[in-house]
C-alpha cells in the first residue's frame, strides 16, 4: 500500500517538518508485520531537508492516481494562498519574482503568477479532493476563518465534503465552517504532534543531538527557553532582554534562545540573534542550528517554554513542560491555545510577565495535566479512526 503525506514540508520550518512524521509514526506503530505500507513526502516545491530532520520532498503536481491513500499532515493550510507560499520557499528566482510583484501588482495578480511558478491545479494550494478519488484526510488543519473571499470557501466546501475523514484544530476554524454550512462533518481534534511523546523515545532524541549541541547542553543545569518569530518579537527585543537579564540576576536560570522557523515569513533566527547580542554569554545561550528532534529534546528538558510558535506550544505540551504564549498577537497559537487549555498561564501580555511568571516559581504550578491527557485521547482516537480506514481499504 502506498501513501501520499502532504505538508509545507519544503521549508525549514519546525511544525511544517515534524507533523508528516507524527503522521507516518503513527500508523506504523498501529500497523502489524505482515502489511506493508509506503509513503512518499509531497509539498509544493521539491526540496531536501534531511539536513534538519525532514525528508525529501516532491512537488505535489506531479502527484499522481498510484497512491491508496492521501493524508494531508496539518497546519494552517486553508488559508494559504500560492503567493504566500511562494515567499515562504527558497525557489531559484522566486525572490526575484517576489520582489518584482509584491508591491507593484495587485493581489488577484499575483496569485495567477505564484500559481502559474508552482504549477497548482487547485484554486487553493492544499485542496486536492478535486484531483483524486483515492480517500483523503486532512489532519487538525486550520484557517478556514481567514478566508475572506466566497471562492475560497465554496472549494474548502466542497474539498471536506469529498473527504474521508476532515479534523480542524481550533474552535475558531470550526465555528467559521458551521456558520457557513453546518452539515459538514468536521472533526474538532488537537494538533496530531500532541502525540509525540509516545512516538520518539528519549534515547532517539539524544542520539540525534549534535556534538556541538550536546557539548552546550552538557554544561548547563537548568534553563528555560524562549522563542519568538521575527513579526513579533521586532518590537519586544527590548522588552525581551531586560526580563532575561532580571531572571538570571534573581534566579541565576539560563535562558535558551530556540529558532523554531527559520523560513521566510518566520526568521526566528533573525530576532533571537539580536536578543542574544544584547546579552552577556552567561545569562543565555543561542542555538545556532538545531534538528526537528534536537527541538523536541530542548523543550522537553527545559524548565519551562515561552514562545509564539504553535507547536513549540504544542510539543512543551506533550511533555507537560510549562508553557505560556509569548504575545496574545501570535493569533493562531492564540486561538489553539483558548481551545485547548494546556496551561493556566495562557499567555505573558508583556515580556515583563516573563519575569514574574519564571521568579515566582509559578510555571510550576502552570501545566494542566488532565487538559493534556484529553488532548491526546482525542488526538489518537482520530488518528486510530484515520488508520482503521485505512486499513479496512487495504484489506479490501
Amino acid at each position: 500500500m502506498k501513501i501520499a503525506l502532504i505538508a509545507a514540508c519544503d521549508r525549514n520550518n519546525y511544525g511544517d517538518i515534524l507533523l508528516p512524521y507524527i503522521t507516518k509514526r503513527f500508523i506504523m506503530s498501529q500497523v502489524s508485520a505482515d502489511k506493508k505500507i509506503y509513503f512518499d513526502y509531497f509539498a509544493l516545491s521539491h526540496a531536501d531537508l534531511t539536513s534538519v530532520g525532514g525528508k525529501i520532498t516532491e512537488p505535489l503536481f506531479e502527484m499522481d492516481d498510484k497512491y491508496e491513500a492521501i493524508i494531508v499532515s496539518g497546519g494552517e493550510v486553508m488559508s494559504a494562498r500560492y503567493w504566500n507560499m511562494l515567499m515562504n520557499l527558497e525557489l531559484v528566482g522566486a525572490k526575484r519574482v517576489c520582489r518584482l510583484f509584491n508591491h507593484r501588482f495587485e493581489s488577484r495578480l499575483r496569485e495567477m503568477v505564484a500559481r502559474m511558478i508552482l504549477n497548482g491545479k487547485s484554486i487553493m494550494p492544499w485542496i486536492v479532493s478535486d484531483r483524486f478519488s483515492c480517500p483523503i484526510f486532512y489532519n487538525s488543519v486550520s484557517g478556514y476563518q481567514a478566508i475572506s473571499n466566497k471562492r475560497g470557501r465554496k472549494a474548502w466546501e466542497d474539498c471536506i465534503f469529498k473527504a474521508a475523514l476532515f479534523s480542524v484544530r481550533d474552535e475558531k476554524c470550526l465555528m467559521a465552517i458551521k456558520e457557513d454550512n453546518s452539515s459538514l462533518d468536521v472533526q474538532l481534534v488537537p494538533d496530531t504532534a500532541i502525540l509525540m511523546d509516545s512516538l520518539f523515545s528519549s534515547n532517539e532524541l539524544n542520539e540525534k543531538m549534535s556534538k556541538d549541541n550536546k557539548k552546550i547542553f552538557d554544561t548547563i543545569d537548568s534553563y528555560y527557553v524562549i522563542q519568538c518569530n521575527y513579526r513579533y518579537g521586532k518590537d519586544l527585543a527590548d522588552d525581551i532582554v531586560d526580563a532575561i537579564n532580571l531572571i538570571f540576576e534573581e534566579t541565576s536560570i539560563m535562558c535558551v534562545l530556540l529558532p523554531i522557523g527559520r523560513a521566510k515569513g518566520h526568521e526566528d533566527q533573525l530576532i533571537l540573534k539580536t536578543i542574544k547580542d544584547r546579552l552577556d554569554n552567561d545569562r543565555c545561550v543561542l542555538v545556532a542550528n538545531n534538528n526537528i528532534y534536537e527541538t523536541m529534546n530542548i523543550i522537553k528538558k527545559s524548565i519551562c517554554f515561552i514562545g509564539t510558535s504553535l507547536h513549540g506550544i504544542v510539543t512543551a505540551s506533550a511533555y507537560e513542560v510549562p508553557h505560556t504564549l509569548l504575545t496574545h498577537k501570535a493569533e493562531k497559537t492564540y486561538s489553539y491555545m483558548c481551545t485547548w487549555e494546556s496551561t493556566s498561564m495562557l499567555c505573558c501580555e508583556s515580556p515583563s510577565d516573563i519575569a514574574k511568571f519564571i521568579i515566582s516559581g509559578a510555571y510550576n504550578q502552570s501545566v494542566l495535566k488532565d487538559s493534556i491527557k484529553k488532548m491526546k485521547q482525542y488526538a489518537y482516537d482520530y488518528m486510530n479512526q484515520e488508520f482503521d480506514e485505512i486499513v479496512r481499504r487495504y484489506d479490501e
